[in-house]
């Protein structure tokens, strides 16, 4: 298949999720609680081909995008940066953790 057109089908079955999970509700006012669950269970199947396939295809991309001597640092890089947004939004979400203090 490739990496690229992995990526995009996982980032559009990520817009198939978004819009299944709400349909889940609509299923259960309409038919009940068993056509709920069905939906429920099928968009969390979507959900995980689209997580698995939009974040090795993006993964593969990134390392495959840079010379070979330069491959380190642009990991480094990445990782960094992942770091400080995942930093970031715990310290948002979550003030108590940091003992009362906001990062802004």
């Amino acid at each position: 298949m490739g990496t690229r057109p992995l990526a995009l089908w996982g980032l559009a079955a990520s817009v198939v999720t978004c819009i299944m999970l709400p349909l889940t509700h609509t299923a259960l006012a309409a038919s009940g609680r068993t056509l709920s669950q069905v939906v429920l269970y099928a968009s969390m199947i979507v959900k995980c081909f689209a997580a698995c396939s939009a974040f090795t295809g993006s993964l593969i991309m990134v390392n495959a995008a840079p010379p070979r001597e330069d491959l380190g640092e642009v990991n480094g890089v990445g990782q960094t940066v992942a770091a400080l947004v995942r930093g970031e939004a715990i310290w948002r979400l979550e003030p108590r953790a940091a003992g009362g203090c906001v990062f802004l």
